[in-house]
């Protein structure tokens, strides 16, 4: 069984957030990583930096394409906002929303 529960799998491209009553967060980042690597075989495939020092971090895992959003606080703890399968690098063009996307 999962460590933390994420009540947000999905199907196809799209992903729902989890509201934030419902977001599961821990205090270990480390063993989360590795949960994520021999449960669910994610590994980090990027990263980026946020205000207040915080990192977005995207677990992915090629084979099954699920995948884990990480949220990390400088003080080591983390939340998963969003988790799901299905994830792409180039979504067909009709799923992409209508307009100039800049």
């Amino acid at each position: 069984m999962r460590l933390l529960k994420i009540s947000a799998l999905l199907s196809c491209l799209f992903a729902t957030p989890i509201s934030a009553q419902e977001m599961q967060c821990g205090a270990n980042y480390q063993e989360q990583v590795e949960f994520l690597n021999s449960e669910w075989g994610e590994t980090r495939q990027g990263m980026g930096l946020a205000s207040n020092n915080i990192i977005f971090e995207l677990y992915f895992n090629d084979a099954t394409s699920t995948f884990t959003f990480l949220i990390v606080r400088p003080d080591g703890s983390f939340c998963i906002p969003i988790a799901g399968e299905g994830w792409t690098d180039n979504p067909p063009p009709n799923l992409l929303p209508a307009g100039d996307p800049t």
